[in-house]
């Protein structure tokens, strides 16, 4: 299986027959797995998702789907959480995508105003009426899961996290433990290192954005100093820099996956590359310390 998850969230204004070609063009090249949420393009991704798998059903089999529901823009944006609202919202996901179940559900962002109950409760009725396999969260810390924990007894599978070259503050949290960071949050627990003790797998969505969605790390005007050490490193493995990028993320954990963000086959596949590129743990520290963080 590969390690690399493609994003759909883009797809809104493609037609059904580019969908389509992408989704082929994913599943001849070994990508099965593939990631939506409920509010990217306002539903139209599942809807585009839905209308090529009502054509063409034989598909579903070979797909990994997940989706993710939680965050609404009803009357405003706020986070919702509770056990009618993760029922209903996951029930028109599967309506949308024509799809019959989910391999993965995961709620989008954590609500402070979560009902631990209710969740599991929610999950459990799901997976009764087989309409989820398997269920993940994204963007949740170390105590929100504690906390969903305390009643669900399903298995949390992952755990999405915006992570990448651009953005490296899981991996800054575990490093600068005990030193003073400005205002870096430093828990009780680094969730990297909590992650990999609960066997919890990382992934790392927009992993080639710069810090929040600043732009994309390839972009050489604004960001000459990245791309600088990128390309020494991708002449160093003969490959690209968009691979080397990708293998920095994979290193971090052997478990951990790299959500694409993008729907050209090509920038995709060259992301693949970054799994079968033997970053050496030197190179990855090294790579680390010249895109400008402290090795103490």
């Amino acid at each position: 299986m590969s390690r690399i998850i493609v994003g759909l969230m883009r797809i809104a204004e493609k037609s059904k027959d580019e969908v389509s070609s992408l989704i082929h063009s994913c599943l001849d090249n070994g990508l099965n797995k593939f990631d939506l949420a409920d509010i990217y393009g306002a539903g139209k991704c599942e809807l585009l998702v839905g209308e090529v798998l009502k054509d063409e059903p034989s598909l579903r089999e070979k797909m990994y789907i997940q989706s993710k529901v939680g965050i609404s823009k009803e009357g405003g944006k706020s986070y919702d959480s509770s056990y009618e609202y993760i029922v209903t919202k996951t029930k028109d996901c599967i309506k949308r995508m024509n799809c019959g179940y989910l391999d993965c559900l995961l709620i989008h962002r954590p609500d402070v105003l979560m009902d631990n109950e209710e969740i599991a409760r929610a999950i459990e009725d799901l997976q009764k009426e087989g309409l989820i396999k398997e269920f993940g969260v994204s963007n949740f810390s170390p105590s929100e899961i504690e906390y969903l924990l305390d009643e669900i007894k399903t298995p949390i599978k992952y755990n999405q996290i915006h992570f990448g070259i651009g953005n490296t503050v899981m991996v800054d949290q575990a490093m600068y433990t005990n030193v003073p960071s400005g205002d870096m949050l430093l828990g009780p627990d680094s969730l990297l290192f909590y992650l990999k003790r609960k066997k919890i797998a990382i992934q790392a969505w927009s992993p080639f954005q710069y810090k929040f969605f600043q732009g994309s790390i390839f972009d050489e005007e604004k960001y000459p100093h990245i791309n600088e050490v990128l390309d020494k490193y991708a002449k160093m493995y003969n490959t690209s820099k968009c691979a080397i990028a990708s293998s920095f993320v994979l290193k971090l954990d052997k478990n951990a996956l790299l959500i694409t963000g993008s729907t050209n086959i090509d920038h995709i596949l060259e992301a693949k590359q970054g799994e079968d590129i033997p970053l050496s743990k030197k190179d990855w520290y090294r790579l680390y310390n010249d895109l400008g963080n402290k090795l103490l």
